[in-house]
């Protein structure tokens, strides 16, 4: 499936290639290889192998019992990267989350499935998958919480707060992260952070050990017009 390219945030990636496969370990990694370098730089690329079926309703995003003045103060306390729906107050992230929600195409029942979201930041992908009634979903992240970026934990803590989510949070890095630290996960997301390592196939590697069943990968796609191997780091 073909759509046209969105830009994300402040000018990051006029093209993004989201690729859903089983391991990364498996023959899927090799097709998806192959389907990265066949897209043309102008095309955005979806590749699934995961579709489910007889969905549920999902769940509705919950009314906080905090005061609507008061949220609204603590909303604007906080220097926000993604958009969530609060109950009544939308956060006001730089990045249009619900947009990559779409285009990533999270499955909608995730029932009994247990997910990570690696580099969690504001959480809004964590707290969309308990909302598809994941049975366990755990965020990580480091240094979007407590790095020298401008991003911190406080967002996340407040959603965490005034949705009532039962969303786990561990601080590690992505090169951290491993079965014997974290378990393994029936799904894995890793949006948007790809292109930002500078050890990409050893972050690929450390992943595809804490992934089960899927990975939902979502990167900017660069450099396809060198002839020759090249790698763009952000």
């Amino acid at each position: 499936a073909h759509e046209k390219p969105q830009r994300d945030h402040q000018g990051w990636g006029e093209s993004c290639l989201t690729n859903c496969f089983d391991k990364l370990k498996t023959p899927s990694f090799s097709r998806g290889a192959r389907l990265i370098r066949r897209i043309r730089p102008t095309c955005a690329a979806v590749f699934f192998l995961y579709q489910p079926r007889g969905l549920p309703k999902l769940g509705q995003p919950t009314t906080s019992l905090m005061p609507r003045e008061d949220l609204q103060q603590r909303v604007d306390a906080i220097r926000w990267f993604h958009r969530i729906d609060l109950g009544g107050v939308v956060t006001p992230g730089l990045a249009d989350s619900p947009a990559k929600l779409r285009r990533v195409q999270l499955p909608a029942d995730l029932s009994g499935k247990t997910v990570l979201d690696l580099c969690a930041w504001d959480g809004f992908f964590s707290f969309e998958a308990e909302r598809r009634h994941a049975s366990r979903v755990l965020a990580v992240d480091s240094f979007c919480w407590h790095g020298a970026g401008w991003g911190t934990k406080a967002g996340f803590e407040l959603a965490r707060e005034t949705l009532r989510s039962k969303v786990e949070d561990r601080e590690l890095e992505v090169l951290d992260v491993s079965p014997d630290k974290i378990g393994v996960f029936d799904v894995v997301l890793f949006l948007g952070v790809l292109y930002h390592m500078h050890h990409p196939l050893l972050a690929l590697e450390k992943v595809a050990s804490v992934t089960g069943e899927l990975l939902i990968l979502e990167t900017k796609v660069d450099l396809l017009t060198v002839p020759a191997p090249a790698l763009a780091v952000y």
